[in-house]
């Protein structure tokens, strides 16, 4: 029991490699002399059966006391040896741990000092393929300013392309080589991979970038060509919209602040039809160089559809004006004539009624002869009368047809 205490004492504070081993052979000698103990119980109680009988009821009772502290020292002698394994192992993993440490803290090292050496040459490789892109630009910086194509644009294109095809190898090599350095880096400890591919893929994007810059340069004759004819177009039926636009501003302003008459009405719609033929031939060109023009032309062109477009919808606004013009002057024409036949024909009633006058004072009154001309005078009174009520009521009736196309405005 107190070999048991002991141990278990031992194991609760620091374990130790030493102490374990103090403990395991504490309790080995504790369980020697155990077994030793139940030797001489087992013997004593053969003795005492032939010997002293009653004592060996009190004899046997012991054994079981004896075998239970034995089972008890086993086990903690198990646990020890577990223990001591455990500790063992612990021991190994914090070792091979701090070699691993050591041994990666080697390797950052290592490696960090890689990328030290490495990243100056890719940097340099990304500088050059940007000189060589600046190289590029200035050789293609002449075309800027001509507006033709001529001896200067002849040999600009030419150092320009050429400069391009050193370019794009210096952009290869560029990039050939900062890709080798990526996959070394991806090889690097963790802490020194992730600078170095992070410093890497900067380097990378650049290039891209670089790349992006020179594309276009690759189609200079190309681009110069559709600007210089871009500029042609666009000088043609810049002209011809503005001949149209002219013409259009003339006919617009023509009555501009003015009353006009019937006539001058007539005349300018007379120039309408000109005018919106000249418009739509304006137009049309431009849609016909619509479908043939490259990306930069078209963006041009198709401003000015709708320059054309907004012009031709002026037009028409003027000519609808003009109409509502010329139908409120023939309105007041109808009502003016419709005003003058209207009287014409209350004054031939009055007459009827003034050749009416002898029959209403009676005709027993009058002389014959003055009566024969009474009667001649209300006939012709009457027949006068009804031709000019009959004018009246017919160009009414026509007028009424005429005046309900009018727009209500009007």
């Amino acid at each position: 029991g107190q070999a048991l205490e002991s141990a278990k004492v031992m194991v609760e504070g620091e374990v130790t490699e030493d102490n374990l081993k103090v403990v395991d052979e504490l309790l080995h000698a504790q369980l020697q002399v155990l077994n030793e103990a139940n030797k001489v119980l087992a013997g004593d109680i053969m003795d005492a059966r032939k010997t002293a009988p009653k004592a060996v009821m009190r004899l046997t009772k012991l054994a079981p006391r004896v075998r239970t502290v034995q089972a008890s020292l086993a086990q903690e002698i198990k646990a020890g040896k577990q223990l001591a394994a455990k500790k063992k192992q612990e021991a190994e993993d914090a070792k091979k741990r701090v070699a691993a440490e050591e041994k990666l803290m080697i390797a950052e090292q290592h490696d960090a000092k890689a990328l030290e050496d490495a990243l100056p040459e890719a940097m340099e490789a990304a500088a050059h393929a940007e000189e060589l892109l600046d190289t590029v630009i200035a050789a293609a910086s002449p075309l800027a300013a001509e507006e033709e194509a001529n001896a200067i644009t002849s040999a600009a294109i030419k150092e320009t392309e050429a400069a391009v095809v050193k370019a794009m190898i210096g952009l290869k090599q560029a990039r050939t080589h900062i890709n080798q350095k990526i996959a070394a880096a991806k090889q690097y400890a963790p802490e020194a991979r992730k600078v170095a591919l992070t410093e890497f893929s900067t380097l990378q994007e650049k290039l891209n970038d670089i790349q992006k810059k020179i594309s276009p340069y690759s189609r200079i004759r190309k681009e110069l060509e559709h600007r210089l004819e871009g500029k042609k177009v666009m000088a043609e039926v810049a002209q011809k919209m503005g001949e149209a636009e002219l013409e259009v501003e003339k006919v617009v302003n023509v009555l501009s602040g003015t009353k006009p008459s019937e006539d001058e009405i007539k005349a300018a719609e007379a120039n309408v039809s000109p005018a919106m033929t000249t418009l739509t031939g304006a137009i049309q060109c431009v849609d016909e160089k619509l479908k043939s023009a490259h990306s930069s032309l078209k963006e041009e062109l198709v401003l000015m559809q709708k320059r054309g477009m907004e012009c031709k919808k002026q037009l028409s606004e003027f000519s609808k004006q003009l109409r509502g013009r010329m139908e409120g002057l023939q309105l007041q024409i109808i009502m003016r004539e419709a005003g003058d036949k209207t009287q014409a024909a209350e004054e031939a009633l009055a007459k009827t009624a003034e050749a009416e006058a002898p029959f209403v004072k009676g005709m027993d009154f009058l002389p014959q002869e003055e009566a024969s001309e009474a009667v001649a005078a209300s006939k012709k009174a009457g027949e006068a009368a009804e031709a000019i009520v009959a004018e009246a009521k017919a160009f009414l009736k026509a007028k009424i047809v005429v005046v309900k196309c009018y727009p209500e405005s009007v």
